[in-house]
């Protein structure tokens, strides 16, 4: 496009012009460079962003789809935990064992659950702390039954070694179900 105007600057071969309408445009020069304060008249040369603004908007949507799909698989359940006593609590976890929602079944489960913060913690330490909590409230007694129900709908590897090693400390015995479309390694 064509742009006549006054010359206020000069770099290189390019020539900072005001237009009569206010708009101050870079043009070519093939000439000897002109002076400051004379009217020129010339093609007007834009600088070439328009590369560096699809690379910016494809990052910018990029980072956007990643942080949303990032955060849907996190907050997506797909191992759910039941833990029965006289304390009933039901756990979900993420793909990575951790617990993303905690409900407790019955009012002492509300009990346990109230004092102890279980959100993004492993599985095991999850069920750990539910027992530790549950043994100091004395809901449950040595020598107590505690079924563990696992259900998933992933293949999974879950590690519970250190809530058998609270169960077997504390004289109580546990009961495993683990029910799946998948395979649960436990």
């Amino acid at each position: 496009m064509i742009k006549t105007g006054i010359v206020l600057n000069i770099s290189n071969k390019k020539v900072g012009i005001m237009t009569s309408g206010g708009e101050f445009v870079y043009i070519k020069t093939n000439k000897s460079l002109p002076k400051v304060g004379e009217i020129l008249t010339g093609k007007s040369c834009s600088k070439n962003l328009s590369l560096y603004k699809f690379a910016l908007t494809a990052a910018s949507i990029m980072f956007i789809f990643v942080s949303i799909f990032g955060t849907y698989t996190y907050y997506t359940p797909v191992t759910t935990i039941a833990l029965g006593t006289k304390t009933s609590v039901c756990l979900e976890a993420n793909r990575w064992n951790r617990i993303i929602s905690s409900k407790a079944l019955n009012s002492d489960g509300l009990l346990i659950l109230d004092s102890i913060k279980l959100k993004y913690k492993a599985i095991d330490d999850g069920l750990e702390l539910i027992v530790k909590q549950a043994k100091t409230e004395n809901f449950i007694n040595d020598k107590e039954i505690i079924s563990v129900d696992i259900k998933s709908n992933k293949n999974s590897s879950i590690d519970i070694s250190n809530f058998k090693n609270i169960i077997d400390s504390n004289n109580l015995i546990i009961k495993i179900n683990a029910s799946s479309n998948k395979s649960i390694d436990i």
